[in-house]
């Protein structure tokens, strides 16, 4: 079976390109989605591959509202988003003798789906493949984070934000690695320009959906629906991605397997990952609080130190240090700011029921390596004070050159004979897995304090308060 129609943009069916005509083909027998309003087959746009989605005659509301928003994306934003699925072609094939008229969305062509790549290495990877798998997952959940990020910039609410809509491609730059991609915009929404939300009754998947378009559902009431209910759905499906098919509400003592009860029951937490992903599991249960009005931003979801890689991770933590650095014995604001961060950090400590001294966390043998010093005027660090920990990491990696070999051989922080900033910082990270969070945390919370001014415009200038690591 095939249609054809002009070579066209992603928006403008009617333009050709010298009067060319591209032929679009699928087969019937190559399913690759189905939804309650399309059917996804896989089949060529010209000599690409492409996902040829049709939408069912009786949807044809669902098919007018997706093109409404293509057009829409196409023209407030300047340019193309590459965490999108790109739109090549749309065509609406008019009614034949007894057919209905159909209606055509040509896409580029997906490796595989969240979802579905889940379920593969669940299904074939040994217990150490599913641990690499793991990892790559922060990947795809940021790039989709940030396809999130370029559609909430359009004002348009995307409403159905869950693992299968969540495409994998590879591409190629040099480096070939797999992206992800947001597709399905058929129950998206454009926001009123008046407002951060717009009035509607529920849509989407019931078990990715926030809790206030189920409850309009179950209410049978209109809604105001904000961004902050795709928020709630990534958080869900991000926590699905990290632990490899678990969804967040999918057990409780009250409602059992029913996710959608479980979501919409303000007493029923969403579940932990656990050690050691404490700024993971931050990050998840502020996406998924109940209240729509305590969720972050998709800014300040990408700007969580989650989603920082070690270099920022390094840079950050030297300039908590020079922020709060003690020069002079009379400066009682800073010494009130660093023990209050050492008190905090010492009752998380013991709340959690871990060492509350960090040096009894350290490898025995490094820890007194980096504590020798070939000059005079040893330097004391209390293993009491969080802060303390900050500067001797700061204190180290400044005076990397004057390390003993020791230190900078491959079993410590050497790279093939040299000094590597990566694995430095990647060894108290691993040790202390939460320290950048819980920093972060209380430098956000302590942002009026003008000591600390450069910090909040270098790190978290979008942010207001947050919540604070829980033990």
């Amino acid at each position: 079976m095939s249609i054809s129609g002009p070579v066209a943009n992603s928006i403008q069916p009617q333009s050709t390109v010298d009067g060319v005509k591209i032929q679009v083909d699928y087969s019937l027998n190559k399913i690759i989605g189905q939804g309650a309003s399309s059917i996804i087959y896989e089949g060529n746009f010209g000599p690409f591959p492409a996902a040829v989605k049709r939408v069912k005659s009786e949807d044809f509301d669902i098919y007018e509202n997706e093109l409404k928003l293509w057009v829409e994306m196409k023209r407030t934003c300047q340019e193309e988003n590459v965490h999108i699925v790109t739109l090549y072609f749309f065509y609406t094939r008019p009614s034949e003798a007894k057919e209905e008229p159909q209606y055509f969305f040509i896409m580029e062509l997906a490796k595989s789906d969240l979802g579905k790549r889940i379920k593969d290495i669940k299904k074939y990877e040994t217990e150490e493949g599913q641990e690499a798998h793991r990892k790559k997952m922060k990947g795809l959940i940021h790039d989709a984070a940030k396809g999130l990020k370029w559609i909430h910039d359009s004002g348009i609410l995307h409403r159905d934000i869950k693992p299968e809509n969540i495409l994998i491609f590879e591409r190629c730059g040099g480096i070939i690695r797999e992206i992800a991609k947001l597709a399905d915009f058929g129950v998206s929404r454009k926001l009123s320009g008046v407002s951060t939300g717009t009035n509607t009754c529920g849509k989407g998947t019931t078990d990715w959906m926030a809790p206030e378009p189920l409850k309009a559902i179950r209410d049978k009431k209109q809604f105001y629906s904000t961004k902050s209910i795709d928020i709630f759905s990534l958080g869900m499906t991000a926590h699905y991605a990290f632990s490899l098919g678990i969804h967040p509400f999918e057990d409780s003592l009250k409602y059992g397997a029913i996710k959608f009860l479980n979501i919409i029951d303000d007493t029923i937490r969403p579940a932990e990952l656990g050690p050691p992903d404490y700024s993971t599991d931050h990050l998840l249960q502020w996406m998924m609080e109940k209240d729509g009005n305590f969720r972050p931003t998709i800014h300040q979801v990408l700007q969580h130190p989650f989603f920082w890689d070690s270099n920022k991770c390094l840079a950050f933590l030297v300039d908590v240090v020079r922020s709060v650095k003690v020069i002079e014995k009379n400066d009682h604001n800073l010494m009130k700011l660093r023990e209050k961060i050492d008190q905090s950090y010492f009752e998380r400590m013991e709340l959690l029921k871990e060492e509350t001294s960090w040096k009894q966390k350290m490898n025995t043998r490094l820890l007194n390596l980096l504590l020798q010093r070939k000059t005079k005027g040893k330097k004391e660090y209390s293993g009491e004070s969080l802060m303390m920990l900050v500067e001797l990491i700061r204190d180290k990696h400044m005076h990397s050159d004057e390390m003993q070999e020791e230190l900078i051989s491959d079993e410590f922080f050497g790279d093939g004979g040299s000094f590597s900033d990566e694995k430095y910082i990647g060894y108290f990270l691993n040790t202390f897995p939460d320290i950048i969070t819980f920093l972060f945390c209380e430098m956000v919370n302590e942002q009026r304090n003008p000591t600390i001014s450069f910090l909040r415009k270098k790190y978290f200038k979008e942010f207001g308060n947050m919540p604070l690591m829980s033990a």
